[in-house]
């Protein structure tokens, strides 16, 4: 590592965290979550069968393949949490019992308490792309040939045998007996990187 490397650069920001309870959600928490849903924000859901990505709209989300929308907001049970963001907030809900669901808002742009953070991009899976249409593209990785489809419009041209697909995450810190640890964290953004 080169001396003017930075690892993590801490600053500081105002936050506004939101608890929900089972009470708020209701049955139904895709229909509950896409109703904060608008254009520009991302979707990623973990399920019983898979991890799954979709863009969200204006109060709706739209998956690669239409048919997980309706089989995900009918079958709630196989849901086990899903994240919906964008670089000002992030809506993270997850089942804690059968039928029963949490969630959390974090706000960065009406905060009310001020809380130390860094910004660490994570790489995620795909050394080759397949263009899907629709603003989708399936990344593949390995001789396994591992995939997932990503809301992003990549085309082959984007790739050159490299993972340059990101996922940033802002981790907010705490200070406890003298220590900085991580409080919680966020997503913020899916992105090609393009410095690389």
């Amino acid at each position: 590592m080169a001396p003017n490397d930075v690892l993590r650069e801490i600053k500081q920001i105002n936050v506004q965290i939101e608890p929900y309870d089972e009470d708020v959600i209701g049955a139904t928490p895709l229909i509950w979550l896409a109703s904060h849903a608008r254009a520009g924000m991302f979707l990623l859901l973990h399920a019983d069968d898979g991890v799954f990505w979709a863009k969200a709209a204006t109060q709706a989300f739209q998956f690669s393949d239409l048919t997980l929308h309706d089989r995900f907001t009918a079958h709630p049970k196989l849901v086990q949490m899903a994240r919906l963001f964008d670089q000002q907030e992030e809506y993270f809900l997850w089942r804690v019992a059968e039928g029963k669901w949490q969630a959390r808002h974090v706000s960065e742009e009406a905060g009310n308490r001020q809380m130390d953070y860094f910004d660490e991009p994570q790489m995620l899976w795909g050394t080759k792309v397949e263009p899907m249409g629709d603003g989708f593209a399936q990344m593949i990785d390995g001789e396994e040939g591992l995939r997932h489809t990503v809301p992003l419009p990549l085309t082959k041209a984007d790739w050159k045998g490299r993972r340059h697909l990101r996922l940033d995450v802002r981790h907010y810190l705490i200070e406890e007996a003298g220590w900085l640890r991580v409080r919680l964290s966020r997503l913020c953004n899916l992105r090609k990187e393009t410095n690389k």
